[in-house]
């Protein structure tokens, strides 16, 4: 009879847990569209990134462009030096078929650049000295480079990579963390690494490191139909994140591209009730600060139907959120607002402005300085600009790149 019991007890427990899964389940994941580039390049193809970098008071630009040759989609990545208008090619790689706009600049291991790419099956990495970069008869000496293969990273979906690679392929409950050994940049050496899985209880809808060094992850994950912003320690070999709480829900988006410990983003305001509103909201992996929401904006996006942009900058030693938002013709504004006071300038007001936002800083021994650039239509065509956000002035740089 006990028997009879513990039959039906585990045949109701196992129905508990089909119906809670198809539930789960049950629910449509919200897809947005983040704010990308894709604009066409007589000189890069198809620009999928577009970083800018200053190094030794200097302003440089990297830009991934992707080309399409015998049915096949190739990457490269181009050196440009704005100072005097000067190109460098870096590398060519098979693109990775969903990770084809993912670049990242880091200084991990070394006291230059280091750029980090994916091609389809893996890993595409180097540093390199921007000004001996120029002098293409040097560049081969001062630029180490590896590719790093990763089984099953073909299918990836969503990825990033710090002090390890991560990533996950849609629809999957699991991290994959694949450890890259590297020692200066040895080809010889880099070329192999370590995997382990980290299950969880949802799906993964897109991830993030947040900085160098550091073994958080950030990652959203959808539940019942809404998406929510959670954070996991990688080095944390405890089974705390079946019970992870979210740090915000009904996220629409993050930026990934920060490198500063303030994450910031989108979510659905729920304090609007006749109409669909926008959050901006900025939190921290690191610091006891909570979910801030700095602003609420109409739900309205671009002219190409993508997102409004938001970034983390530090200008003039102050801490501030720089985004976009759109009226319901798709005009827009770019605003740099304070964290500590809200006080705000518009830098753009109620024109085409489209796609996203990138931002660089630096710290030199005579002044700092930091560029803010965009995308905006006028008469028709795609500009590129660049606003010195210290001495509030704009150069239009769309020569140079289209």
């Amino acid at each position: 009879m006990k028997k009879f019991y513990m039959f039906i007890l585990t045949g109701i427990m196992l129905l508990i847990t089909i119906g809670a899964y198809f539930y789960e389940n049950s629910y449509e994941i919200p897809k947005y569209s983040a704010p990308t580039f894709n604009i066409e390049s007589k000189k890069f193809g198809t620009i999928k990134e577009i970083k800018p970098l200053i190094y030794e008071d200097d302003l440089f630009l990297l830009i991934l462009g992707t080309t399409i040759e015998n049915s096949e989609e190739y990457s490269n990545i181009y050196f440009l030096n704005i100072k005097d208008n000067t190109t460098t090619h870096l590398d060519k790689f098979k693109s990775h078929k969903y990770l084809n706009s993912y670049m990242k600049i880091s200084d991990r291991f070394s006291d230059y650049p280091e750029i980090i790419c994916f091609y389809d099956k893996g890993v595409i990495s180097f540093c390199f000295d921007p000004k001996i970069l120029m002098n293409d008869k040097m560049k081969n000496k001062y630029m180490n480079n590896y590719r790093v293969e990763v089984k099953d990273f073909e299918d990836a979906t969503t990825a990033d990579m710090s002090s390890d690679l991560i990533f996950a392929k849609e629809g999957d409950n699991s991290i994959n963390k694949f450890n890259v050994r590297t020692f200066n940049f040895n080809p010889s050496i880099g070329a192999t690494g370590s995997m382990s899985n980290i299950i969880y209880t949802r799906p993964i809808v897109s991830l993030s490191y947040m900085h160098d060094f550091e073994h958080i992850v950030s990652y959203i994950s959808s539940n019942r139909g809404k998406l929510s912003l959670y954070e996991h320690d990688l080095n944390n070999n405890n089974k705390n994140y079946f019970k992870n709480k979210p740090i915000i829900e009904d996220v629409i988006y993050i930026n990934p591209n920060n490198k500063d410990y303030i994450i910031p983003g989108l979510a659905l305001d729920k304090t609007s009730s006749s109409e669909k509103k926008i959050s901006i909201f900025y939190t921290s992996l690191f610091n006891n600060i909570g979910t801030q929401t700095l602003d609420t904006i109409d739900f309205n996006m671009d002219k190409r139907g993508e997102l409004p942009a938001v970034i983390f900058s530090q200008s003039k030693n102050k801490d501030n959120l720089i985004y976009t938002f759109y009226d319901e013709n798709s005009k827009g504004t770019i605003r740099v607002k304070n964290l500590e006071n809200n006080s705000y300038k518009d830098i753009i007001s109620k024109k085409d402005i489209f796609g996203p936002l990138r931002f660089v800083r630096h710290y030199g021994p005579e002044k700092n300085s930091s560029f803010l650039l965009y995308l905006i239509e006028e008469d028709g065509k795609t500009k590129i600009k660049l606003y010195n956000m210290d001495e509030e002035t704009t150069e239009d740089i769309t020569d140079m790149i289209l």
